[in-house]
């Protein structure tokens, strides 16, 4: 029930007038009629506060309604039977370039819009175009919300109390307006100022980002400098009263390029900070022996040594000696001292990392970086989550991890990276897996593939391009078709499949997702995009004009780009947008997780625990790896797409480098030379034997002569 709802309720039954509750209330006269009559109206904390008392009710639930979306209108005009006006909202939507799910209805700038276009414009006759503004705005004005964002003003106890405290300590205007949403956010979710955590921290970034309109780079770092006034008013005894949690802000300090929780590596990350880390300094050996128990263990040699040929009264002293030593050492930890080359060669064999060998803190915390990065990588490549580090270094999931960072790593520049990663697993998989000579030469291979002077694509990969022949790559082309036939002839139970648009908005999940992936797959194929920009697809990125669409990624958001750049245009094919506009309208609702109805990307997130709401479906290309090995054959990583494409179209005409160049976005065409001038060197023997059989003189067919 709705605040005016109740509101009518309440006077039905008690018969009093609405000036007269309002007059009783402490309010103007026309507070209750504006909130009865005016569509949309959020009165402040401190009028419902009064109206709960005059009348008994608990109105200030009511705090937390969050504007409607147009997609929400547009739903709201259907239910109630007005399909004319519906049509008018989704007509203005489209010419407006606005997202109906994520856009909020706002009256103004609808009105602003239709006011600043003409009917020529939109192909409409002037009077046709009159009624289509009237009713669009009509259809506006009956449910829009009130434009007055929620403030400090509209709340109360302990969350008001501290901004109060931070405004009389004279706190920097900048911090008081920094502090306030988030402290309405507090009051509003029902968290007590020591409830702040990093939970609660993504929660409110998830909110920014979906009621403010603001971009996603700004409201994390909104987020992050909350979390540091945070920590700084814990800090303060003048807010000591509030007992303020201090989070630190959720974000990793780099770019996440994964979108990966570390959580999920966590008995990975256990390993390494509890057996690799000890080892890596020389504290431990890899099996786990204290560098305390190693130096007794070589006392006990030595003694029993020295028994076979010394003499027993000083032996005896010595004995005697070592216990003490043993007992004044005992509950420390010793010293590690220089050791004969002996000793060190039996170190070495007992598992311990010896003289330079060991690792010093910076390397220590550049290498489990770099433990994370692969596994992330693995994780979101296939889907696997590797739990140890037998199972990260086998050179298998390696090899495809590596390959991974490569694609998403790779500039105009060359890196010594992926070297040096590649390095760095080798050193774990040799010295504390202790992996099989067999292993540590295919290892010894990746770290050759991924040295500095390798450029273009990795001959890995070109052995995979070259299993696509012409069967192969009609099936891939076919492949976002195929599967939309195969789920359709599965949802209808019969052979001669049905169109997507006629399927049911409650679809099994699993065949949401599919469809999602055959999606992303078609948009790979379009334009070749880089994953990343696919998996974080935006909704409000997405435009539609005379029923073609294109994904316009901001210059920010593209590798290689920044500020001042060209944003890249993903125009769709009139296929591909048609499966898109059928997605968007069918599949995507039945695809969000509960409560994840404002998810801005335009492949949500699949985890339906509500952990990941308002994120993207991180692993998508995962499932579209799986799909293309079934319906292809061949196994692929989605990196891959990108250089396949290419050779797709020079297998068509090695002319079209140029073109390929321009497709995948590359800066230089000496880029694109370098990927593909080895691709495949049949492409260049079939091209320049088709130029010698042009030329060829001899041995051709005498053309036919008519008599004279």
């Amino acid at each position: 029930m709705t605040l005016a709802e109740e509101l009518k309720t309440y006077l039905d039954k008690s018969g009093e007038s609405m000036r007269s509750l309002s007059l009783r209330a402490g309010l103007y006269e026309k507070a209750v009629s504006n909130i009865l009559r005016t569509p949309g109206c959020r009165p402040s904390h401190a009028s419902l506060v009064a109206l709960s008392a005059a009348t008994n009710l608990d109105l200030t639930s009511h705090l937390a309604e969050r504007p409607i979306t147009y997609s929400d209108l547009v739903q709201r005009l259907k239910n109630a039977g007005d399909r004319r006006l519906a049509k008018r909202v989704e007509w203005l939507c489209e010419k407006a370039g606005w997202c109906p799910e994520i856009e909020f209805v706002d009256a103004d700038r609808a009105r602003s819009f239709l006011d600043s276009n003409t009917n020529a414009r939109h192909g409409l006759t002037a009077g046709s175009y009159s009624t289509y503004k009237s009713e669009a705005l009509k259809a506006i004005d009956a449910h829009r919300p009130r434009r007055r964002a929620r403030g400090v003003s509209d709340i109360s106890g302990i969350h008001r109390a501290i901004y109060d405290t931070a405004k009389d300590a004279e706190l920097p205007q900048w911090v008081l307006g920094l502090l306030a949403p988030f402290l309405v956010y507090l009051h509003d979710q029902d968290l007590a100022p020591c409830d702040a955590s990093q939970e609660v921290l993504i929660a409110y970034f998830q909110h920014r980002v979906a009621t403010t309109g603001k971009a996603e780079k700004q409201c994390r770092e909104h987020t992050k400098e909350v979390a540091s006034q945070l920590r700084k008013l814990a800090a303060d005894e003048r807010f000591t009263s509030f007992r303020i949690a201090a989070p630190e802000h959720p974000f990793e300090n780099a770019k996440d390029k994964f979108g990966v929780d570390d959580t999920l590596l966590a008995p990975l990350l256990d390993e390494f900070d509890n057996q690799i880390a000890p080892w890596s300094r020389g504290d431990t050996s890899r099996d786990g022996m204290s560098y305390d128990e190693f130096v007794a263990l070589l006392d006990r040699e030595d003694a029993e040594t020295e028994e076979a040929d010394g003499d027993i009264a000083f032996l005896d002293k010595k004995a005697r000696f070592r216990a003490q030593k043993a007992k004044r050492h005992a509950g420390r930890t010793r010293k590690k001292k220089e050791h004969s080359e002996a000793a060190k060669q039996r170190m070495a064999q007992m598992g311990f990392l010896v003289g330079d060998a060991r690792w010093n803190d910076n390397t220590l915390a550049n290498r489990r970086g770099m433990v994370v990065s692969v596994a992330k990588a693995l994780h979101v490549s296939y889907g696997v989550v590797p739990e140890t580090m037998v199972e990260l270094t086998d050179p298998e999931f390696l090899e495809e991890a590596l390959d991974f960072l490569h694609e998403i790593n790779k500039g105009e520049e060359t890196s010594r990276y992926l070297e040096t990663v590649a390095k760095s697993m080798r050193k774990i998989a040799r010295d504390f897996v202790v992996r099989s000579a067999a292993d540590l030469d295919k290892i010894d291979a990746l770290v050759a593939t991924y040295q500095t002077n390798h450029k273009g694509i990795a001959p890995r990969n070109k052995r995979k391009l070259r299993q696509f022949d012409d069967v192969r790559i009609q099936q891939f082309i076919d492949m976002a078709d195929k599967l939309v036939a195969d789920i359709n002839g599965r949802l209808n139970g019969r052979k001669t499949p049905r169109k997507v648009s006629q399927e049911q908005a409650q679809l099994p999940i699993e065949v949401g997702r599919d469809i999602m992936a055959a999606l992303a797959h078609a948009i790979l194929l379009d334009r070749a995009p880089r994953s990343a920009n696919v998996v974080g697809a935006r909704l409000d990125w997405v435009t539609f004009l005379n029923g073609k669409a294109r994904i316009t990624v901001p210059a920010v958001e593209v590798k290689m780009r920044g500020d001042g750049d060209d944003d890249l245009v993903i125009p769709l094919s009139a296929h591909t947008s048609a499966l898109l506009r059928k997605y968007l309208d069918k599949v995507r609702p039945a695809c969000l997780a509960p409560g994840d109805e404002l998810n801005p990307y335009l492949f949500p997130t699949q985890d339906h625990s509500g952990a990941s709401n308002g994120r993207p479906y991180s692993s998508i290309l995962s499932r579209v790896v799986r799909l293309v090995a079934r319906y292809v054959g061949v196994t692929v990583n989605p990196h891959l797409y990108r250089h396949l494409i290419g050779w797709i179209w020079l297998k068509e005409d090695i002319d079209n480098l140029p073109k390929v160049q321009k497709l995948l976005g590359h800066k230089s065409i000496q880029t694109t030379i370098d990927y593909y001038a080895e691709i495949d060197e049949s492409l260049a023997i079939e091209s320049w034997q088709g130029h010698i059989e042009s030329k060829r003189t001899a041995g051709k067919p005498k053309p036919n002569r008519k008599a004279a």
